[in-house]
């Protein structure tokens, strides 16, 4: 079984301590930031920060995926025996 090259890791997203935002806390701040927009009182001033936050979290979502999805891929082929 061939496991997938993982995409370039997105740049970490940190905390205000300087750890490494969660993905359910990630996944959390997207969903907030789409309800936001999704409303009808959504800020026009805070429009492009907003959307470039929101990307930056989709994209770091993205990332911690794919390195799951290696890790995972790896595991199984650990426990069938396949090698790639």
């Amino acid at each position: 079984m061939n496991t997938p090259e993982p995409a370039a890791a997105a740049e970490p997203l940190l905390t205000a301590d300087g750890e490494q935002l969660p993905y359910g806390d990630a996944l959390l701040e997207l969903e907030e930031i789409l309800s936001s927009l999704e409303g009808s009182a959504a800020d026009v001033d805070t429009l492009a920060e907003k959307v470039g936050r929101a990307a930056a979290l989709v994209s770091y979502c993205r990332s911690r995926l794919d390195v799951v999805r290696a890790d995972v891929a790896a595991v199984v082929d650990d426990l069938t025996g396949d090698s790639t």
